[in-house]
């Protein structure tokens, strides 16, 4: 079909018109190279006896007017005006001598110094009256005689054979002329014949083959007559009939599939043994991480390439785990035999990086768990057993009970903590938001802690103005949050001012912050946020490293911001509060 579309382009010549165009073109050119050859041959001989002809006549008549001009019956100028001062008046110069042979009138157009040497060869001869053909070109003498029939002179033409030549390229010119004009007439009926019973029908059905190239098989081609191109349409039609309702089941059965791929979660890539990829959906190619393509050199493909080796007649499955970023890919592998090719391979992705996660989170969150209800329990467990042996005197036993009260309330505080982050994360947890006063909050959260701050060698330092904006948010749970803060710095501070600070940002937002000295690392800061995390083990303070994952959670439910910052050896807690309006609906 491709021919045909170079052969039959809309709007452009058709071939068989060119075929036929070419055949009378060639006729036409071995007629005048045939023509042209002849005369050449034999036109110049005759074109030259032609001239010396005329050229003879012409002499003859200056020689009558020369006879009168050098017998003083005729002036000068009358003479002169008579034969004219251009040579294509008589088509060659012309050069008049008198008995002296001295030049006494005539025309030049070409060479006149080599003209006159020529006519000295030729002076004697002159005055029998004959013409003759010189190398130099044709020169034609005439005896001028008196009217007494004597020589009193001559008359000379010569016309150079450039001359010649060019009148004869000329008339090859004309004759070129002639065979164009008449290709050009023929032109038009040899037009009409080709287009309306040959280039018309094929071109028709070339359009029709087109059209079904292109998908469209309802096309037909409108066929007339019962010649050969006849027969030959209604098989066109007759297969376009058909193949329209094969290629509309394929393409059914096609899009079916294309769809229920397109559909699917998981990612499917088609292979065959010689590495050329058949399919894919888009599926695969996002859980690769590639475009709309999926090049060899991606890292999952090259491990789908590497492990396709391993499959054979006795192996034809394979299953195995890899990374594309930060995702992990379950491929399976199935090596399929198909009676039309060696067979194909089939990779299936399957993206399990959710159920990884879940399945390390919930393993580290019983080994977190298991080892922070360890050390609570042990310790009551030892305080126990002293008591129960009796090993403990009465003056100290006061102090263990304490000691029992104190890792009992421990042990309680942790599984508070754990049942309310369990009730935020399964989103059991309700909180009502209201207008509250931000500067009343945190001054009565740091008045309380500032007993506890100078017990720790620190300082606790508040900025926050008096007339800061209201807030619009839950008193309770940002308290929670401010107290969870506070106390973290503190612990976390062993010199220094704990510094809180509340400052509005723009006209919708206001930010708390708790900063102290310290530093935190780069790798730590993405993790504090997470259940049990514990940056500095030396400074924890046998806290649970539950606080600011429940402060992250309170936060999200609030739909505020909560971040850490690390700089300048200063760590910031920081998190957004929301500026009450009037128009504010408490939810």
């Amino acid at each position: 079909m491709e021919a045909n579309k170079n052969r039959f382009i809309k709007g452009s010549v058709p071939v068989i018109l060119i075929r036929i165009l070419l055949i009378v073109s060639a006729a036409i050119l071995l007629c005048y190279f045939l023509v042209t050859a002849v005369f050449s041959s034999l036109g110049l001989s005759e074109y030259v006896r032609l001239e010396v002809t005329t050229m003879h006549n012409h002499a003859s008549y200056i020689a009558d007017k020369a006879s009168v001009y050098l017998e003083k019956r005729m002036s000068k100028e009358r003479f002169d005006s008579l034969i004219g001062d251009d040579t294509n008046i008589w088509n060659a110069s012309v050069y008049v001598y008198d008995r002296e042979k001295k030049l006494v009138g005539g025309i030049s157009a070409f060479d006149a110094e080599n003209d006159t040497e020529l006519i000295a060869d030729y002076v004697g001869d002159v005055f029998s009256g004959s013409s003759v053909e010189v190398p130099g070109g044709i020169l034609v003498g005439v005896p001028v005689t008196s009217k007494f029939g004597n020589v009193i002179g001559a008359v000379f033409m010569i016309k150079p054979v450039s001359e010649v030549h060019s009148e004869m390229a000329g008339m090859k010119d004309a004759l070129r002329a002639a065979f164009i004009m008449a290709f050009v007439a023929m032109l038009l009926p040899i037009y009409i014949t080709v287009s309306y019973s040959i280039e018309r029908p094929v071109k028709r059905m070339t359009d029709a083959a087109e059209r079904m190239a292109a998908g469209d098989y309802n096309t037909t081609a409108e066929i007339r007559g019962r010649g050969e191109l006849a027969v030959l349409g209604r098989s066109l039609n007759e297969l376009a009939t058909s193949l329209n309702g094969t290629i509309g089941d394929l393409r059914a059965e096609r899009n079916l599939l294309d769809e229920i791929l397109s559909g699917m979660e998981d990612g499917v890539i088609a292979f065959d043994l010689e590495s050329r990829l058949l399919r894919h959906n888009p599926a695969a190619a996002r859980l690769m991480g590639c475009g709309d393509t999926i090049p060899f050199d991606n890292d999952v493909m090259r491990t789908v390439m590497d492990h396709a080796e391993q499959l054979s007649d006795e192996n034809t499955s394979i299953v195995f785990n890899t990374a594309s970023g930060e995702r992990i890919l379950h491929i399976r592998m199935n090596l399929i035999r198909h009676e039309s090719s060696n067979g194909y391979i089939l990779a299936l992705l399957h993206d399990v990086t959710e159920s990884a996660r879940y399945e390390q989170s919930r393993k580290d969150y019983v080994a977190n768990v298991s080892h922070e209800l360890r050390t609570p329990v042990a310790n009551i467990k030892g305080i126990a057993e002293a008591l129960c042996d009796g090993l403990v005197s009465e003056e100290n036993q006061h102090r263990y009970y304490n000691h029992l009260y104190t890792e009992a309330d421990r042990l309680s505080r942790l599984i508070d903590d754990l049942l309310e982050l369990s009730r935020m994360q399964a989103g059991k947890l309700s909180v009502t938001k209201r207008k509250m006063d931000v500067y009343e909050l945190i001054m009565g959260v740091t008045d309380r802690f500032s007993h506890t701050a100078e017990e720790n060698g620190t300082k606790l330092v508040t900025d926050c103005p008096e007339q800061i904006a209201k807030a619009y948010s839950n008193e309770d749970r940002i308290e929670q949050v401010l107290i969870i803060l506070i106390d973290n710095a503190i612990k976390h501070s062993a010199s220094g001012d704990v510094v809180v600070r509340a400052q509005e940002i723009n006209a919708s937002q206001i930010t708390v912050s708790v900063e102290n000295e310290g530093q935190i690392s780069d790798d730590d800061i993405p993790h504090l946020f997470e259940r049990f995390y514990k940056a500095d083990r030396a400074h924890s303070g046998g806290g649970s490293g539950l606080g600011l994952s429940i402060a992250s959670e309170i936060m999200g439910l609030l739909n505020e911001k909560l971040w850490v910052t690390s700089e300048n050896g200063r760590v910031t807690f920081a998190f957004t509060l929301s500026i009450y309006r009037n128009n504010r609906t408490e939810v």
